[in-house]
């Protein structure tokens, strides 16, 4: 344990160096979808490399017929190359690479044409379902129900529309990149986001989403999972139904007030059974529950500052105050309570509850050092169930040109 955090400490050393030169480039214009600013003329690029290198560790594993304790593991959880940019006023692009997956695999490849109050995007691309697919990751792990219940990515194409206090995104797709399917799925999605009050310092925002999913009849069989901690061998709880379409719906809420913002949602998925699977020649198809969960967080900037918001998102963190030119850079503890429980008509339900408390370093726009505390438990049905403890920290590093 002790070598493991020596190393630890001499690689987030490492990469301070570096980035101590970088942060004296620019940071990015914070405008919509985090594209680059343009010139006069309307043309902008920007290119970028950034990874997320992970340890973790689960201090104590405790089931009805085991403990174990000590379980540990380093990954590079991310190392993307993104090129972004505007090739016009109204016309932008981006195409982001994940070399840290095997095989290599495009995250996004899309074309976005802005209007005045919209946005058409066509391509591959992240499904806008709610706050949980706009993560800005303040924690080292995502919520149980992002992992398991999202829509993840999808070729497809998708519009949004914006006021003075909403949002409106619809999308249509056509094949999953990332999720629980495999390819030949169609889906519709659609979040309407409404915020009264916004301003730098106080926000009120209020959202709601639904998203039909179809499946092909020759692969109508979907696993719903995640982890029950931040290692990826650790245990998981999952269910494997057999469906012909399900259906995503959920409700979000978010406030801020100066350096605290409290930000939660509830999903809730539901699923379609073939009529064969009732054992009954004639009978109807029936609707079963998958899954259901929600979170709660909080985060209070120990920095003063207040979490960034535009047109129905969070946005990144932009550091004023820079380490690396004698500020203090910005700091945040952070809190989470989630929930999750799948379900099955012929078997116990299985749940998982956490506790994850951490704290936020952004040394600069390109630097920033996560560590995260969890506790939680999952029950797998009857008597079976585990206790997790452990930790979980975070290096993030970007470099742009």
């Amino acid at each position: 344990m002790l070598t493991s955090t020596k190393s630890l400490i001499a690689l987030a050393w490492i990469l301070l160096m570096v980035a101590g030169r970088a942060s004296a480039l620019p940071a990015p214009d914070s405008v919509i979808d985090g594209l680059p600013g343009a010139d006069p003329a309307g043309f902008g690029l920007q290119l970028r490399v950034r990874a997320n290198i992970d340890r973790a560790a689960v201090s104590a594993l405790q089931a009805p017929d085991q403990v174990i304790d000590g379980l540990e593991e380093w990954r590079v959880q991310r190392a993307e190359l993104s090129l972004q940019g505007r090739l016009s006023q109204r016309l932008a692009f981006k195409l982001d690479v994940d070399a840290a997956s095997t095989p290599l695999r495009i995250r996004d490849a899309n074309l976005s044409i802005f209007g005045p109050r919209t946005r058409f995007r066509v391509g591959q691309q992240s499904v806008v379902e709610s706050l949980m697919s706009q993560a800005t990751d303040e924690f080292v792990d995502s919520s149980a129900i992002r992992t398991a219940l999202s829509r993840g990515r999808q070729t497809g194409m998708s519009i949004a529309g914006y006021g003075r206090m909403w949002a409106v995104t619809v999308g249509v797709y056509d094949g999953s990149v990332t999720g629980q399917a495999s390819s030949g799925e169609r889906s519709i999605s659609s979040r309407l986001a409404f915020y009264p009050l916004v301003s730098e310092r106080s926000l009120v925002h209020l959202g709601a989403y639904g998203s039909p999913r179809w499946l092909p009849e020759s692969n109508q069989s979907v696993s719903y999972s995640t982890r029950t901690t931040f290692l990826l061998e650790s245990p998981s709880i999952e269910r494997t139904h057999q469906i012909e379409r399900d259906w995503l719906d959920g409700i979000e809420l978010a406030l801020t007030r100066g350096p605290v913002t409290v930000e939660g949602q509830c999903a809730r998925l539901r699923g379609r059974a073939p009529a064969a699977l009732d054992g009954s020649s004639g009978s109807p198809p029936r609707s079963v529950t998958i899954g259901e969960g929600c979170y709660a967080s909080a985060i209070v900037y120990l920095t003063g500052q207040s979490r960034g918001f535009q047109r129905g998102r969070f946005i990144e963190q932009i550091v004023e105050s820079s380490f690396f030119d004698g500020g203090a850079g910005v700091w945040q503890l952070v809190a989470r309570r989630d929930t999750l429980t799948l379900t099955d008509n012929a078997a116990p339900d299985k749940r998982l509850a956490r506790w994850t408390l951490g704290v936020n370093w952004f040394a600069s726009d390109n630097l920033r050092l996560s560590i995260n505390h969890v506790v939680g438990r999952h029950d797998s049905g009857s008597s079976a169930w585990m206790r997790t403890r452990g930790y979980g920290g975070r290096i993030y590093f970007q470099h742009r040109w």
